[in-house]
């Protein structure tokens, strides 16, 4: 007669919770197993970051991206015409130039006095005597002027974060919308931006190089604000006059004598328009009665 010992409550449960795990971890380890022979294989193409780098860096796709950007600045204004964006206007002062001899003051096509400078005018002057072609004469300045920015931007990119930051802004200055249409407009926007953005690469320079200003930076800026007047007027202020009276507010608390500079300098910028509108009406008034 044999006797089997009886187990506790407590001990039956445990046999039963560790059948349960056992059960789930076999099921789990099945389950993977599965999963694994249904899984594609899914292989890593992407573009190792080196060779990336190195695409960018190549010079071949410096001269790529220049060519594709000298095509779109070329053709984006085709059919070439002077019908929009007040081309004719600019178009007349130097037509007026050879024509007539009028090089110190110019009408508009409706017999107004020309408002802008004539230095634009000039410029397309004399290279109509050289090429003999009023479109090349009259759009050439302002593609110059593209091409120039286009090349600072890349050349002041690629000095300060190297070349990859210089084709970047190379790129986002010339595939944009606006950049390829202006640089063959027959209008003062594009040399004025020129100007602007040599002044602004000066202040940047000496921001970034932590060095004073000498004489020959002064006269420096004081030509290139020059050349900006005779390109299109005291507009160029507008850019400036901000920027200076920040740096006098901030100044005023240090040394209160400079609050009287940044008043004189508004007050002249903004006299400046009508005394030149003022000069150039009678100089226009006193010529025609000259001629009649």
């Amino acid at each position: 007669m044999s006797f089997r010992a009886e187990r506790s409550p407590v001990e039956e449960w445990s046999e039963l919770g560790s059948r349960d795990m056992d059960g789930k971890a076999r099921g789990r380890a099945n389950w993977e197993r599965a999963s694994q022979s249904l899984e594609p294989d899914i292989r890593d193409v992407s573009t190792p970051l080196d060779m990336t780098r190195s695409l960018l860096e190549d010079r071949r796709t410096l001269w790529v991206v220049a060519a594709v950007i000298l095509l779109l600045f070329a053709i984006a204004n085709l059919p070439w015409q002077l019908d929009d964006y007040d081309q004719a206007k600019q178009a007349f002062t130097s037509f007026q130039m050879i024509k007539e001899g009028r090089w110190f003051y110019q009408q508009t096509p409706h017999e107004h006095v020309a408002t802008k400078p004539p230095l634009v005018g000039w410029i397309s002057a004399g290279l109509f005597a050289m090429t003999r072609s009023w479109d090349v004469a009259w759009r050439l300045p302002s593609l110059l002027a593209a091409i120039a920015i286009a090349m600072l931007l890349f050349r002041a990119g690629t000095s300060a974060y190297g070349t990859v930051a210089g084709l970047f802004a190379f790129s986002a200055f010339g595939l944009n919308l606006l950049s390829p249409r202006l640089a063959t407009l027959v209008r003062t926007d594009m040399p004025l931006a020129l100007i602007i953005f040599l002044i602004g690469l000066l202040i940047w320079k000496k921001i970034r190089e932590g060095t004073e200003w000498k004489p020959r930076d002064r006269i420096y800026i004081f030509a290139l604000l020059t050349i900006a007047m005779l390109i299109k007027g005291p507009i160029v202020y507008a850019f400036l006059l901000p920027g200076i009276a920040l740096f006098q507010w901030k100044c005023r608390r240090h040394d209160p004598s400079r609050t009287g500079n940044s008043v004189a300098v508004a007050l002249w910028a903004t006299r400046t328009p009508r005394t030149a509108r003022r000069l150039q009406e009678s100089m226009f008034i006193c010529v025609d009665l000259r001629i009649n």
